[in-house]
């Protein structure tokens, strides 16, 4: 027998005074006593009516990026694009292959091809080819390399901020943090010549977790967080979160932000990634659903979940998070390793989207192209932070510097506990 819910009249305005404390909208509060247990989840149809909020996400969009609608429009369909024929122009071009992005200009699909002779064909699946030097199974191997030195000898990396295949550049691009020389990068890497491309000054990236006091999502001991995606496996719910979040806090307490119980972390993985997975064990309370917070005015806007994706660089990706809210920007780079002050995790996506302290674990996504919804794409991590006057630590954009934050991709997780929990992610 389910344990006894309130009426509707009276789990929506639960649910107001909850989100008025920043409660991101992947779980649901309903008013029933604290003590209450459940046999099962309460259904997600009894959650109070709520809008759509696509036109609101592309409005961020589109204030974020200094975007037309009609410019929105364009890069999502390029995006599609990206996801129709990429895998495939992959495997036809075999080792000809030089990576693929959406032009941060012109928002068109672009394929690089070692051989001028294989323009053709990426002509004839709708995108702009482009000659390149390497392949891209040539820079991955070098940044395997660098991968492998990190892995052996933490040491050996002191001195660098992350290091990624650049696609469009056609280079391995390895940043060095600020104070630092050429010299921080191994030789056995530099040796690689004009493969390889060293940017300095990088400010060293940090967790976005552990930083606030109020107003938080979930609490994973004393670390603040945000829900990521939901999970479900048959009648029971799980939820996403950073791996890092439930390292640093009693991982067999997680609680919402008014200090009710939600479950204990069952699975998780840091460093070297950087996810985890929590087990709604209190679903009489907490309802879950195929739904992100649109943190916008109207309470009851949210962004219903349709399915998973994987952007290519270029491609617009936004994220929902107790720091910042809901912000947006552009892929910059996939399969990121990035040194997180001596914590070094691999296989990230990098964006211009602004991710402050309290974002770790927050769902990261994109806009649907097809239908008024938003495709899964990871779990956000961290950030490169900085002091403002009060010494809040915040994203580049409000000093005039350009936004760097990572998410460990969605694939990842649902992998791991989808063999594990048999999790699959909630859609619509």
């Amino acid at each position: 027998m389910s344990a006894p819910l309130i009426t509707d009249s009276r789990r929506r305005r639960t649910r107001l005074r909850v989100l008025s404390a920043a409660l991101v909208g992947l779980l649901a509060l309903l008013s029933a006593p604290a003590t209450a247990t459940a046999s099962g989840p309460a259904d997600e149809a009894d959650r109070p009516p709520v809008r759509n909020g696509y036109d609101y996400l592309i409005s961020v969009v589109q204030q974020d990026l200094g975007l037309s609608k009609d410019q929105v429009v364009s890069r999502l369909a390029s995006q599609r694009l990206s996801e129709q024929r990429g895998d495939a122009l992959r495997k036809q071009l075999g080792a000809d292959f030089g990576g693929l992005w959406i032009d941060e200009g012109t928002g068109t699909l672009v394929v690089g091809v070692t051989r001028g002779d294989r323009a053709a064909q990426v002509r004839s699946a709708g995108a702009t080819p482009k000659v390149v030097r390497h392949s891209l199974d040539t820079l991955n191997a070098i940044k395997g390399e660098l991968d492998r030195l990190a892995s052996d000898d933490e040491n050996a990396v002191a001195g660098l901020a992350s290091w990624h295949v650049d696609q469009p550049s056609n280079s391995v691009v390895v940043s060095v943090v600020s104070g630092h020389s050429k010299a921080a990068v191994p030789r056995s890497v530099a040796r690689h010549g004009e493969a390889v491309r060293v940017e300095l000054g990088a400010t060293a990236p940090r967790l976005t977790a552990g930083f606030l006091d109020a107003g938080d999502l979930i609490r994973i001991g004393h670390t603040p967080c945000s829900s990521g995606f939901n999970l479900r496996s048959g009648n029971r719910g799980y939820l996403l979160t950073a791996g890092h979040c439930a390292v640093f806090g009693n991982s067999s307490q997680v609680v919402g932000s008014d200090g009710t119980f939600i479950g204990p972390v069952v699975g998780r993985n840091f460093p070297n990634r950087d996810h985890a997975i929590i087990a709604n064990d209190n679903p009489g309370y907490w309802v879950q659903g195929p739904w992100v917070e649109a943190y916008e005015a109207d309470p009851n806007q949210i962004f219903p979940v349709t399915g998973s994706r994987a952007s290519a660089p270029g491609g617009l990706i936004c994220k929902s998070g107790i720091g910042s809210g809901v912000t947006c920007g552009l892929v910059g780079a996939t399969n990121e390793t990035v040194n997180f002050e001596g914590n070094v995790v691999g296989g990230l996506t990098r964006t211009s989207s602004c991710a402050q302290p309290g974002d770790s674990g927050s769902p990261a996504f994109s806009p649907d192209a097809l239908q008024p919804g938003i495709g899964a794409e990871g779990v956000t991590i961290g950030s490169e932070l900085f002091l403002d006057v009060n010494g809040n630590l915040r994203c580049g954009e409000v000093f005039g510097i350009p936004n760097r934050s990572w998410f460990t991709p969605i694939s990842e997780p649902l992998t791991a506990y989808g063999l594990i929990f048999g999790v699959s992610l909630w859609t619509v």
